[in-house]
């Protein structure tokens, strides 16, 4: 009785949430098995005279696919989402930043840095991604001493949102390229521009500091799923192949951000009710 009391809902929205970050690695690694490159959110792009950089693109490509199914069946899953979160989180300090301040042509502006964020969201969605799964059985299970250390990052997972929230200034210094993201059936397009910048913004936020954190997850959560099915898909349905494969990968990358934002929303309260259950 306990377990269907727990398992309602919530749960639903959770198995979900932890199956599109899957869904996303997955498809990274897809498009870097097809391409034989790095994506940018991964890593800064590379002069292509590195003599093998196709087959370590391709290596790690298969890497993502392969823990992006662990996660979708549930598979050392916990895990999977912590070395990530840390592969992740290392790129930034290690490749991204220097790129940005040494290579790219225009560090002093604020998309310039748009694959910095989109990696600094994959690695904190990793980690929310790791917390759900529940507290780590025991350290006699095999669990490594860097594992365990790794576990001191699941709480800062939410500041992923730090990408939801630059995103939503972007969406007024750039809003009218923004303006043209906007599907052509929905009028008003600089309202709408404005309107999700300050959504993006003030969820991001309060998100970040905990403030309603909840109502707030599900705002951020229910509004980034609408704009995967209304903008992203038809997007990559219609343009699959240009940036090699950017709107499927933003589709996939959007989909991990929902999928996140709904985790931080359930996940905790039905953790805390399956142990006051069992």
């Amino acid at each position: 009785m306990g377990e269907a009391q727990v398992d309602g809902i919530d749960g639903k929205l959770i198995r979900a949430g932890q199956a599109f970050y899957g869904i996303c690695l997955a498809t990274n690694g897809i498009l870097q098995l097809y391409y034989g490159d790095f994506r940018s959110q991964i890593l800064p792009p590379w002069p292509s005279r590195i003599p093998g950089l196709a087959i370590c693109a391709r290596l790690m490509g298969l890497a993502l696919v392969v823990s992006g199914i662990a996660i979708l069946i549930r598979k050392k899953a916990r895990m999977v989402a912590l070395v990530w979160g840390a592969v992740l989180l290392g790129f930034i300090p290690l490749f991204h930043v220097p790129y940005m301040l040494l290579v790219s042509p225009h560090p002093n502006r604020l998309g310039s840095w748009a694959d910095t964020f989109n990696t600094l969201a994959l690695a904190g969605i990793a980690f929310v991604v790791a917390g759900s799964f529940g507290p780590p059985n025991g350290a006699g299970e095999g669990t490594s001493a860097l594992l365990w250390q790794l576990e001191r990052l699941i709480p800062f997972g939410r500041f992923f949102c730090i990408t939801i929230v630059a995103f939503g200034v972007c969406h007024f210094l750039y809003a009218p390229y923004i303006d043209t993201l906007v599907p052509a059936w929905i009028p008003w397009h600089r309202f709408w521009t404005y309107f999700a910048g300050t959504c993006l913004i003030g969820s991001g936020t309060a998100i970040i500091l905990k403030i309603r954190l909840q109502l707030f997850a599900i705002l951020l959560g229910t509004m980034i799923f609408l704009w995967v099915l209304m903008l992203h898909i038809p997007r990559a349905i219609v343009d699959p192949y240009s940036g090699e494969g950017n709107e499927i990968e933003s589709a996939a990358r959007a989909l991990a951000e929902s999928g996140a934002a709904f985790l931080l929303a359930y996940a905790p309260q039905r953790q805390k009710r399956v142990r006051e259950y069992t």
